[in-house]
């Protein structure tokens, strides 16, 4: 792993170092999962897992078809002395180990990272209040994707609230494509686009690129994965 002076930087702002004992929670980007997230600009575009990031600057490099286990169980924390290098198997068995692994639901979930009165609360703040999901992503701590799957019903579907509703089965038209572009234009990415319309990437980038239900002057450069 190589990393910019630039990206050392901005991976040593993310975090308050502490005491030896104590997390070092990351209060950067989080996936799904709680881990952090860095965005490299060496390669461009790259994100790079936050404590793995911590473990090669502070302990060394990590051997290939290796991973990094938190043996705090905190996935926020940044603190190397609570990393630990090991394989998937021992990720797997230290789990089991700690019932880390027991399919449990919503809130009991021990990787959940939102209660359910938080979930209502989303749902409010989007559908009803028309809040800005990348604002209520950096609220709650949350990828701008989980946002998109609550309200949309794929996460917490047990969760009483209103949902908005899905497209699917649904042929794009006109109006749609222009929301599309105006959303994507507003930072939403092709994958959320595609998970809002329930259409393939292939779909939003076409209708992004302005070859599929074409306007005039509405030609955009999409990501190309």
């Amino acid at each position: 792993m190589e990393l910019s002076e630039k990206d050392i930087k901005k991976f040593l702002s993310k975090f308050t170092i502490g005491e030896d004992d104590d997390c070092w929670n990351w209060n950067g980007r989080l996936d799904n999962g709680g881990y952090g997230k860095l965005s490299a600009s060496t390669p461009k575009h790259t994100t790079l897992m936050a404590h793995r990031v911590s473990y090669t600057l502070y302990v060394g490099n990590i051997m290939d078809g290796m991973i990094i286990m938190h043996m705090c169980d905190n996935p926020r924390c940044v603190n190397p002395k609570h990393l630990m290098m090991g394989t998937q198997k021992e990720n797997i068995e230290d789990c089991v180990n700690k019932n880390r692994r027991s399919p449990q639901d919503g809130s009991n979930n021990n990787s959940a990272k939102l209660t359910e009165d938080e979930v209502k609360q989303i749902l409010k703040l989007y559908i009803e209040e028309s809040m800005n999901a990348e604002v209520i992503a950096e609220k709650y701590r949350v990828g701008r994707k989980t946002v998109f799957r609550i309200v949309n019903g794929d996460y917490w579907g047990g969760v009483e609230g209103q949902r908005v509703k899905k497209y699917r089965n649904i042929k794009l038209d006109i109006e749609k494509a222009r929301t599309i572009r105006k959303l994507y234009s507003e930072g939403v990415t092709q994958k959320e686009l595609s998970l809002i319309y329930s259409v393939d990437d292939c779909t939003i980038y076409n209708v992004i690129a302005n070859r599929r239900w074409k306007e005039n002057g509405k030609r955009a450069k999409p990501q190309i994965y």
